[in-house]
């Protein structure tokens, strides 16, 4: 029998495998792929030596701080924690954050002692290359990645785990992570949560706590509300556009998560945000150009500005009377279903049951490893019904293992009610454990047995997951080919703005075409949607994109069909030369360029374009994706210079906020970097001693960022003299005009371009192939070549500019 208690609420448990692995710096191991880190909570760090729970008596939470700014809908979280070890000897710990899964990272951190250690982005291969390198030489690196998409997967948890090392004996560890998110508006409501509730491990708490909230909006907003009262918070300043506020306490106890929601008090509006920067360098508005060194003709006056569109469509022609529907309620009672999972489940259905009409009908399915019917067929929602529906479900146990395949068919089955709207609602964690488990076959499959022979849906299609680690690609593709909504909460969220916008859009339409025009055309390109749910009233749809040069009287338009009627929103606008203030819509605008490359990839297959675009959008905007890492090392040991006697450029990338960096050489020398804007690089001229013999040398480097904080970390460089080693040939040595000339070329692994001529013909280059473990180069011998010999000259260059030449001799004949 299905316990009471499960109903009535307790503490989760989560058995699915995590989805994204996170490495923070100092890590000597992979990540340990037990259950325990499963179960992260806001930043916990456990003695894996001693415990797989959390213990104050060993590692205790000393300090934490939490800075939430939300702008105009997008919220950027910054995390500072400060573990505090009270045993005499070095620990190792495991740590552990949750995040919401549509929240992107931007930065992480970890503190080795007074040297703060940042994370950069490298292309992934790249960086487990150099992670796994220095792992061998007894460094331990940062890694932090995207778990790659399995076919099997679909769940994009928002788990991130690393071992942390070391931590010294009576000492401190301090860790620090960034994100952004945009913020949902549903019913002119937006709605925010930080996870601090544990999941899994007894209550936590902190020696001291700091959280600091502004929210600034172009529209006017009112009804500001905590959802929970664990950090009561204290307002410091309150406008219709602006709110600041902060708690502040010791001795904290993390009984419930931080959540808030506030009201949009505007009509329909179309709200322009913009964001340009005349250097083309991304910065925030409050530090000045001469902290980047900047000279005074560094304008770039084709850097690309950024803009993001909301439009808010509040239309009251929307609320009409709906049809009698029948509601096809799946409702999960696998065993991965208990606990805080099944207080939430059986929640959202109560909600469902006491949504439907007199005029509604209704059939209850339980599924599992089989599928139990509540009636044979739907039957009228009258109060009885619905009571016996409740006795149903607590009638039922949790069993086995989810064949979601078998309940969404079952479901398909349910006989249609003439002159009724049939609809779906599915309530589970959309992970298959049993009957068919890809992802894509069962969206596949779904999608070409959910269709009418008109085009349209069989079942309108509505899901609601469970539990952070929900299959969202899944859940997400079943409501869109549905034509309905999909909606997820986590094991600890408030539910009530989640679960009761999704309630009132059960039988509400949506809009239909919603599209942003803009005039004149030629200014803008790459605009996406930034969220592709549907349009509801009284909610928000986003689009961002990039506009080519200032301009004025630019026309921009947000339209959307509300039955017969279309409703247009409309501003002339000026396209701005200069705005720093919104600096979030840049990353804003690479991720979603992003999701159209993937999207793209996923249709078409991968291609090396598309890929290297990923990779560039990552580095310059900072934030992970499928193929790239962040990866937490000293810069010393990621990009090492290779330079010859005399060579004269050192060139450094740093985080935006450094503002001065100054280089002490080994051989005595002090020297000032200097800012590139267009390159975003600090670089300084200097002169290696020709006596210098060749090896690995250090060099000190003294940054301060803009708050005046002084860093100090080793940039090394190679000094190599020697020219790279060749040896070259080709297939044959007799060839016909016309024909082409395969060259192979091997060279030290430190050749970093090598290129072969034909006397005055034009160069080509010569290029590694994995498949034949050489560099190879194709020469095609023109038709009007003379007969008699040739010589094919091979130019090799190594990083360290050192170039060395060879020559291949072979005959034409006709």
């Amino acid at each position: 029998m299905l316990d009471q208690s499960l109903v009535n609420g307790c503490t989760g448990v989560n058995r699915k495998a995590k989805r994204f692995r996170i490495h923070l710096a100092m890590l000597p191991l992979a990540i340990c792929a037990a259950a325990v880190a499963a179960f992260a909570d806001a930043g916990v760090l456990i003695p894996s030596s001693d415990s797989s729970q959390p213990d104050p008596q060993v590692l205790s939470l000393a300090d934490m701080r939490v800075s939430v700014l939300v702008d105009n809908q997008t919220a950027r979280v910054s995390v500072r924690q400060i573990f505090e070890s009270h045993v005499g000897r070095i620990l190792e710990g495991q740590y552990l954050f949750a995040i919401h899964p549509g929240a992107l990272i931007s930065d992480f951190a970890v503190w080795d002692g007074p040297v703060r250690i940042p994370g950069v982005i490298l292309e992934r291969k790249r960086a487990e290359s150099i992670y796994n390198a220095l792992r061998q030489q007894t460094i331990d690196p940062g890694l932090l990645q995207q778990a790659e998409q399995g076919e099997e997967g679909g769940s994009r948890a928002s788990f991130f785990s690393a071992r942390v090392t070391p931590i010294p004996a009576y000492g401190t560890k301090r860790l620090e992570l960034e994100y952004s998110e945009l913020l949902p508006v549903e019913q002119a409501q937006s709605y925010f949560y930080f996870p601090f509730r544990p999941r899994e491990f007894q209550n936590q708490s902190a020696g001291h706590v700091r959280i600091d909230l502004t929210i600034k909006s172009q529209l006017p907003f009112s009804k500001f509300r905590q959802a929970t009262s664990a950090f009561p918070l204290v307002v410091d300043e309150q406008t219709d556009h602006l709110l600041r506020a902060h708690f502040e306490g010791t001795s904290v106890s993390f009984s419930d998560d931080f959540a808030f929601s506030y009201e949009l008090s505007s009509p329909s509006d179309l709200s322009l945000l913009f964001y340009r920067s005349p250097q083309g360098v991304l910065r925030p508005p409050n530090v000045p150009l001469t902290a980047f060194d900047l000279p005074p003709n560094s304008t770039e006056a084709h850097a690309p500005g950024y803009f993001q569109a909301t439009a808010f469509f509040n239309e009251s022609t929307t609320a009409i009377s709906r049809q009698p529907s029948v509601f096809v309620i799946l409702f999960d009672t696998s065993l991965s279903v208990r606990w805080d999972r099944l207080t939430r489940q059986f929640e959202a259905l109560e909600k469902v049951l006491e949504h439907l009409l007199p005029q509604d009908r209704f059939q209850l399915l339980l599924f599992n490893s089989r599928t139990t019917a509540f009636r044979p067929a739907p039957v009228q929602a009258t109060p009885e019904n619905i009571q016996a529906a409740r006795e149903f479900v607590m009638a039922n146990g949790l069993l086995g293992g989810t064949d979601l395949k078998q309940a969404l068919s079952a479901a398909l089955q349910v006989q249609p009610l003439a002159g009724a709207v049939s609809r779906l609602v599915l309530l589970s964690d959309g992970n298959a454990t049993l009957g068919t488990l890809a992802t894509r076959k069962i969206a596949d499959w779904f999608k070409a047995a959910n269709v009418r022979t008109d085009g349209r849906p069989l079942l309108k299609t509505y899901t609601y997951g469970i539990g952070n680690d929900c299959n969202k690609i899944l859940l997400r593709d079943l409501a869109q080919y549905g034509r309905g909504l999909f909606e997820f909460v986590g094991e600890t969220e408030a539910t009530d703005f989640k679960l009761n916008n999704f309630i009132a859009r059960l039988t509400q339409e949506p809009f239909a075409d919603p599209r942003l025009s803009l005039s004149p055309q030629e200014l803008f390109e790459k605009v996406y949607p930034v969220q592709e749910q549907p349009v509801f009233n009284r909610a928000a749809t986003h689009w961002v994109g990039q506009y080519r040069e200032p301009s004025r009287n630019v026309s921009i338009s947000a339209s959307a069909v509300s039955g017969s009627r279309e409703v247009l929103l409309s501003k002339t606008v000026e396209l701005p030369a200069e705005s720093l203030e919104h600096v979030s819509i840049p990353r804003t605008w690479a991720k979603a360029r992003v999701d159209f490359l993937l999207r793209k990839i996923e249709l078409d297959g991968e291609d090396s374009q598309s890929i290297d675009e990923i990779i560039q959008l990552s580095r310059k905007y900072k934030f992970v994706t499928p193929y790239t890492s962040f990866l937490a090392a000293p810069r010393s040991l990621l990009r090492p210079r290779l330079i010859k006697p005399g060579d004269p450029v050192l060139r450094v990338r740093t985080d935006p906020d450094i503002v001065k960096i100054t280089a002490i050489f080994p051989f005595g020398v002090t020297k000032p970097l200097r800012y590139l804007s267009r390159e975003q690089v600090w670089q300084t001229r200097f002169l290696a001693p020709k006596e210098m013999s060749d090896g690995t040398y250090y060099c000190r480097l003294i940054l301060r960022d803009k708050s005046g904080r002084l860093y100090e970390e080793r940039k090394s460089f190679v000094i190599d003299s020697r020219a790279p080693r060749l040896s070259a040939s080709t297939e044959r040595t007799l060839y016909h005009p016309g024909e082409t000339v395969r060259v192979r070329v091997s060279s030290d692994s430190d050749t970093r371009r090598i290129r072969a001529r034909l006397s005055n013909l034009t160069p080509i280059d010569v290029i590694w192939s994995p498949e034949l473990g050489t560099n190879v180069g194709d020469l095609l011998l023109p038709a009007s070549i003379a007969t008699g010999n040739h010589l094919i000259e091979i130019f090799a260059e190594d990083f360290a500019h050192n170039s060395s030449t060879a020559q291949i001799q072979f005959s034409v004949i006709r």
